[in-house]
């Protein structure tokens, strides 16, 4: 399954530079705090850092836009989705070992062999 952002690729296009979270994700915990990514919620990323994430409120666009935690979010390695990074790399800005750019890579260095 190919995350929207990595398409492109099949078609000879630079990668799109973005997951989709950062451009329309917004996500509601249980607890009325809205979230970046709902997967990396549930991988324990903002587990020390659920203080830092905004309560949903009337105003939910700016803060979507204003909030540190979002912005931060927007900052991050785009390219690939960064739960997975998280969850397989340790890292949100290590890449994706089972992403599409870690297959070409893998395909390649099968291929010259």
């Amino acid at each position: 399954m190919f995350n929207l952002n990595q398409i492109p690729i099949l078609y000879q296009n630079d990668f799109r530079k973005t997951c989709r979270a950062t451009l329309s994700g917004l996500t509601i915990d249980v607890d009325g705090k809205m979230v970046t990514c709902p997967f990396l919620n549930e991988a324990g990323y903002y587990k020390n850092k659920k203080d830092k994430l905004p309560k949903i409120d009337n105003n939910f666009v700016k803060t979507w836009q204003n909030n540190k935690v979002f912005q931060q979010f927007r900052k991050e390695n785009l390219n690939e989705c960064i739960a997975c990074s998280y969850l397989f790399a340790g890292s949100t800005k290590s890449q994706d070992p089972y992403g599409l750019k870690s297959y070409i890579k893998y395909r390649n260095k099968r291929s010259s062999k």
